[in-house]
Parts: C-alpha cells; structure tokens; sequence
C-alpha cells in the first residue's frame, strides 16, 4: 500500500512537470541561484508558491524536501532531517560543482501550502521528490507532443 501511494505521489508530480499549464511560473536559474548559497544550498519555497515551482517547463532539476518545523505538527524527524538533507546537498555540490547550475534543492514547508500537497496526495512529512531535468533540447522535443 505505501509503495502504491508513493508511486501515485510521484506520478502525480510528474504529471504536473510534464505538462506546461504555467511555462513561464516556473523560477529562473536567476533567481534560484540568487537565493542559494555555499552555506544556505536550500531554497525555500514561498507561501502559496509551490504550484508556480513544480508546475512548468524548467532547463533545471529539482528535489524538494517536503517538511515542517511547525509545533502543531510535531515532525521530530522533519527537524532530524534537514541538517543531514543539507549535508547531503553540500557533499553532491562539491562532488559535482557543475550541478549548482543545473540541479537545486528545495524545502517546502508543509504548513504553508497544506491545500496544494493534499492535492498531490501528501499525507505525512518529511517527504523528498524529485523532479526531471529539462534541457532546451528536451524543452523543444517536447512542443510538438
């Protein structure tokens, strides 16, 4: 039953990447690199934003981290996480200096967009997804489908 639901889950937010309902919603390069840093390596998702970032084209790949560090849900393991998920994001940045331009990582507090994670289906936290890297090329192909 949960390998279902995860399967749901992912395919639900595949569904919204594939399909451009709002191409030009999606954060630029630009911007996201504006608001990451060496130290900060994760971008935070704005209230109410999180449809405009998965929804849409993008030259980038994502993986989010779905989380909350809100009392009223006690997440102990949300507030676990996140350190390791910025350790992790630091060790692959280092790895692979070249994905800063073409892979971000982002947090999603769950509390600021309750409404739009039950229409993806997302029922507990701390939750990682991630999302296809859209090339130009694959952008183009894309168009005519």
């Amino acid at each position: 039953m949960k390998i279902a639901n995860l399967v749901l889950q992912i395919t639900s937010l595949l569904l919204l990447a594939l399909c451009p309902h709002a191409v030009d919603a999606a954060l630029s390069v630009d911007e996201l690199k504006k608001s990451v840093s060496d130290s900060n390596p994760i971008y935070n998702v704005p209230q109410g934003q999180l449809k405009d970032v998965v929804t849409g084209l993008k030259p980038y790949g994502m993986v989010l981290l779905v989380t909350t560090a809100d009392p009223r849900f006690g997440c102990d393991l949300c507030g676990q996480f996140e350190p390791v998920y910025a350790q992790i994001i630091r060790a692959v940045y280092q790895k692979y200096p070249a994905l800063k331009d073409e892979a971000f990582f982002l947090r999603v507090e769950a509390a600021d967009h309750l409404e739009y994670l039950k229409e993806l289906g997302v029922t507990s936290v701390p939750r990682v997804w991630g999302c296809l890297l859209y090339t130009s090329d694959a952008a183009d192909e894309l168009d005519g489908v």
